[in-house]
């Protein structure tokens, strides 16, 4: 069994490096401005969302869990949270799986943007089960 001394320390190392990634992903949006003005010219008007509409989406959400994390050091309701987390696989929104694997070798910043988010996501999940 894990000492609390150590339990303390990986869950403070947890919220240190959350902190980190929370802060690169600004970078990496900002990086991808180009990309996402490009991609905002192929509206469909078919579409509920547009693909940038639901990279927003879970943007707002994830790093909304983030920001409670790097506020007060916890996920307020810890265990909805990580139900809901869950449930927001990045690549489980069909727009983004297809535009994502069908757009080839462009949109490098915004496809970084997107896995480091996920990774985010990863991480949160994680976090709501340090004790």
């Amino acid at each position: 069994m894990m000492s609390e001394s150590v339990a303390n320390h990986n869950l403070e190392s947890a919220r240190i490096y959350i902190n980190l990634l929370f802060d690169e992903l600004i970078v990496y949006y900002q990086n991808a401005k180009e990309e996402r003005q490009r991609l905002s010219a192929r509206y469909n008007p078919d579409e509920e969302f547009t693909l940038l509409e639901e990279i927003e989406l879970l943007t707002g959400d994830i790093r909304g869990y983030a920001s409670q994390v790097k506020i007060s050091g916890k996920l307020r309701n810890e265990e909805e949270a990580a139900s809901k987390l869950q449930k927001m696989r990045v690549f489980d929104v069909s727009t983004i799986e297809k535009w994502y694997f069908e757009s080839g070798e462009d949109f490098w910043h915004l496809k970084l943007y997107l896995k480091m988010l996920d990774y985010l996501r990863c991480l949160l999940i994680e976090y709501s089960h340090f004790k």
